[in-house]
């Protein structure tokens, strides 16, 4: 069984990878809409003489159907992430999310956070755990 401590450091691992997670996310849409447009056949409108196309045309709409599949795992994936690090913050006191967020998702040092904060290191250290516990 995971001990609260193991939890506790998974979540402060969480916590650190949300800006790298949505940026993910940002690009896997972005991969997404790029092949919805794949997806759809669509091309400019061509000024040369009419052509036959149609002979020799591979069809790879299941390929790409694939990959949009994989896609929108990767998208669920870092979603999933992303909403129980929120889920769990939006429990928890209001000061302590503002810890937390500095500390590990905006990377600030912890001397800083500490003194912004006007607690000691160990006492910040506490206070969070204490907050986390009870939802992990």
């Amino acid at each position: 069984m995971i001990e609260k401590k193991e939890k506790i450091d998974q979540f402060k691992r969480d916590c650190r990878s949300v800006k790298f997670l949505t940026k993910k996310l940002i690009e896997t849409n972005g991969e997404l809409e790029a092949l919805a447009y794949k997806m759809q056949g669509v091309s400019g409108i061509s000024t040369e003489k009419a052509r036959c196309e149609n002979a020799g045309y591979n069809d790879n709409r299941l390929a790409l159907m694939e990959q949009e599949q994989e896609l929108i795992d990767k998208r669920n994936e870092y979603s999933v992430r992303i909403n129980r690090v929120n889920r769990i913050l939006a429990k928890i006191n209001p000061a302590i999310t503002m810890i937390i967020t500095d500390l590990y998702i905006n990377g600030k040092g912890s001397d800083e956070v500490a003194a912004q904060y006007s607690m000691s290191k160990p006492k910040m250290y506490r206070d969070i755990e204490k907050a986390l516990e009870p939802f992990l």
